[in-house]
């Protein structure tokens, strides 16, 4: 009898690209199946066992092996043997956990030369198929890329059996070039232990595959165009869809597949023990929230815990309400590493601070942008890179406005001093006419004294 250990659907996709994966087990032997779900999906399902055919001689890498799969044409369905053993991926998140980023940068390096292994490798060159799936990036010039792209190549699709490295899943492969640098940044950027990295660690893996932290920006925007070509432009879970929810910058997320979660919302004050308010499932939500407040919370400082792991959060409102019954808003401090306007940026647990005067209730209005360890600190880096490049930007164009200002003075100054030489020739030519008038009339003087000499002396 064939028992189900495992399902998985993908419906944030178009339909034609919607699948489910399922992992069954008879008589002893797992298998792993996918089967699209629906009647448009069945030539993803077909494309995907040709994509076998295709990968099976692609990578020089001696020790990758291409997980082979049947295809059962009456049900259109894919049949993989399941493979035992540690996925890049659980070695990378154990690596990131135990702070081994030497063992980390290996695992990187690993996947590197096994993604730069593809053969038949030329300058990559845009093309119209190219542009339908990742758009018109400014890409630097001369990069590598093979004429079969598999941008499959993330961490979780490898499984480690020994020396061997079975590539599991093939999903995404395209039948044209697509530069290798994306393949590995997309490898490093959708990986949550590598963006739980330091700047300077992330800059290491990323120059494994040659590629520099100016280039990122570009392979994201690469990514969600191909999300949008996978999902659909305005579908849900397309990350465009996601961006345009962030009202102030938009930045990349990690949020592949979005699901809601319990949090549990807890008061505490500044003993060790914590008391427990509610739970509430909120990621997305706008929440209005009260709390009442027992006698023995009436004075000291309180803790307001709003979940358990580090988040992006909009803080609208904090207020307490008094016995008779006004509203007032509460001043409280934060562990935030990254306030902007109402909009707080927490690497760890969310914790407000604040004092209670005496109030009965305390109202909270939030909003939980995203949750999740490793990403929030990425948006505090592009937040501050992005206030530096502004900084640096307004700075030259403070200095190229002032070098304006400094050329149209001098211009005028040019100016002024060429109407004083006007104003200067002017008077010399009246000055040089008034002389020769003058040597004029002393000539003829001369000339009459001459005269009346002559006059006298007959």
């Amino acid at each position: 009898m064939r028992k189900v250990l495992y399902t998985k659907f993908s419906r944030e996709r178009r339909n034609e690209f919607q699948i489910m994966t399922r992992i069954t087990e008879e008589d002893g032997i797992r298998r792993v199946w996918k089967l699209p779900l629906q009647k448009e999906g069945e030539l993803h399902i077909r494309h995907m066992y040709e994509n076998y055919r295709k990968l099976e001689h692609l990578y020089a890498y001696a020790d990758v092996q291409i997980c082979p799969c049947e295809l059962d044409e009456e049900k259109c369905a894919l049949a993989f043997p399941f493979v035992e053993g540690e996925s890049l991926e659980t070695r990378i998140s154990r690596h990131g956990k135990e702070k081994d980023f030497a063992s980390l940068k290996k695992d990187y390096e690993l996947l590197y030369q096994i993604i730069a292994s593809a053969k038949g490798q030329k300058s990559f060159v845009e093309t119209d198929a190219f542009c339908e799936v990742f758009g018109h990036p400014a890409l630097k010039e001369r990069l590598a890329a093979a004429e079969i792209s598999n941008i499959d190549m993330i961490p979780g699709n490898l499984l480690l059996d020994g020396e061997k490295v079975w590539v599991a899943d093939y999903e995404w492969v395209f039948p044209f070039a697509v530069p290798i640098a994306f393949i590995y940044a997309r490898s490093v950027f959708l990986q949550e232990a590598a963006s739980a990295l330091t700047k300077e660690e992330q800059e290491e893996l990323y120059a494994i595959g040659g590629i520099s932290m100016e280039e990122i920006p570009v392979y994201y925007h690469m990514e969600e165009c191909f999300q949008e070509f996978a999902a659909g432009k305005g579908e849900p879970n397309a990350l465009a869809t996601f961006y345009g929810k962030l009202h102030r910058h938009n930045y990349p997320l990690s949020i592949w597949e979005k699901e809601k979660m319990m949090y549990p919302v807890v008061l505490t004050e500044t003993a060790p023990e914590e008391r427990e308010l509610y739970y509430e499932d909120c990621f997305g939500l706008d929440e209005q929230k009260v709390m009442m407040l027992e006698k023995a919370d009436a004075d000291g400082e309180l803790s307001l815990q709003l979940m358990q792991e580090g988040a992006v959060i909009k803080i609208r409102s904090l207020a307490g309400v008094c016995s008779d019954g006004k509203t007032e808003r509460i001043a409280f401090s934060h562990n935030a590493e990254l306030e902007i306007i109402d909009d707080y940026y927490f690497l760890g647990t969310p914790v407000l601070k604040f004092r209670n005067a005496g109030y009965e209730q305390i109202r909270i209005d939030y909003r939980i942008y995203y949750k999740g360890d490793g990403v929030t600190s990425q948006f505090i880096q592009y937040i501050r890179q992005n206030k530096d490049l502004r900084d640096e930007l307004n700075g030259e164009i403070y200095r190229k406005g002032q070098l304006q200002a400094e050329i149209e003075a001098e211009k005028a100054a040019l100016a002024h001093r060429e109407e004083e030489l006007q104003e200067t020739r002017k008077q010399k030519q009246f000055l040089e006419e008034e002389l020769e008038r003058m040597r004029q009339r002393k000539v003829v003087r001369m000339a009459d004294k001459v005269q009346h000499v002559i006059k006298r002396s007959k």
